[in-house]
């Protein structure tokens, strides 16, 4: 749904759609904490939580009320699940998906722990904190935008990115001592 509210239809590919909607994340976990404290403070808990649960609401709404014909382009309406999971893409995405997002959930915790092992207290954790998000939203925009630019090279990317980050996850470990 990213790739086609954002980039025109000659640029819609699901990879560029995926890194657009990891950017999503990544400013939810940068802003997330701060704007959830200043709704608190403004109407309370309870109350606070019913504002942002009606807020993020409202995009679902807008994409349900979108007409059907803007979505799935050259789609049968009757595809049914036999279809699908007899792809064998289908197998091969949901193993790489179980293993990357069990890496990408790993981002909600370890950072944070990690930072304060190697001695960040309050201003700088929160420095180091906003630091990596902004390098993570800028990493996910990078290839979103790569992508777009050049669509054939999305295995190339994505191995060279696997490659870059466990040089930079094994230099980080190496300094860790159990």
């Amino acid at each position: 749904v990213m790739t086609f509210a954002f980039l025109p239809a000659d640029h819609v590919n699901p990879a560029s759609g995926l890194n657009i909607g990891f950017i999503g994340v990544g400013l939810g976990a940068l802003l997330g904490p701060w704007i959830v404290a200043a709704i608190e403070r403004w109407r309370g808990y309870r109350q606070g939580l019913l504002y942002i649960s009606i807020a993020l609401l409202i995009p679902a709404a807008l994409i349900a009320l979108r007409e059907r014909s803007l979505f799935a382009h050259g789609m049968s309406p009757d595809l049914g699940f036999e279809v699908a999971l007899a792809d064998p893409y289908l197998a091969i995405l949901a193993a790489v998906i179980l293993a990357y997002f069990a890496v990408e959930n790993f981002l909600e915790m370890w950072p944070e722990k990690y930072l304060q092992e190697l001695g960040y207290r309050e201003r700088g954790l929160r420095a180091g904190m906003t630091l990596f998000w902004l390098v993570f939203i800028g990493a996910r925009a990078a290839a979103a935008w790569w992508l777009i630019e050049h669509p054939h090279h999305a295995t190339a990317l994505a191995l060279l990115l696997v490659v870059v980050s466990s040089m930079v996850l094994g230099n980080l470990v190496s300094g860790y001592e159990f």
